[in-house]
């Protein structure tokens, strides 16, 4: 189990919108286990909240046949997450965090990259008005 988990969770890519086939495989779930989870949680849980977790979605399967998934927030999987292994939930928070970090370096770089144009565009201008 803990190299599906391993392999799994460097498959997510992503903060956001990870699909319950994603987390199926890495909890080496049934996707169906995942749907009735969330039907459950729906069931008991009427809080509109609960609804932004995830979203409904569909995917063409291998026999090309539409089925519905769900896209995942970060919080939607985290919850479902914790209902399959306290293990696993501690890996996903982890890797989570690691992706936020590399969107946080990424932001800063890229901000960086524009002030150093924008100071680049300015001093040129500059310079072009000494000489006329």
């Amino acid at each position: 189990m803990k190299t599906i988990i391993n392999k799994g969770l460097t498959e997510i890519t992503s903060v956001d919108n990870n699909s319950t086939r994603d987390l199926a495989e890495i909890v080496g779930k049934r996707h169906s286990d995942v749907l009735r989870t969330i039907y459950h949680l729906e069931k008991k849980i009427a809080n509109a909240g609960l609804r932004r977790l995830w979203t409904e979605s569909k995917y063409i399967d291998g026999q090309g046949k539409n089925r519905k998934h769900y896209l995942l927030t970060k919080k939607g999987l985290l919850l479902l997450a914790s209902k399959y292994s306290d293990e696993l939930r501690l890996q996903i928070i982890e890797r989570l965090e690691v992706l936020e970090i590399q969107n946080q370096k990424a932001e800063a770089e890229s901000k960086r990259r524009l002030e150093l144009e924008l100071s680049y565009a300015w001093n040129k201008s500059d310079t072009s008005d000494l000489y006329r």
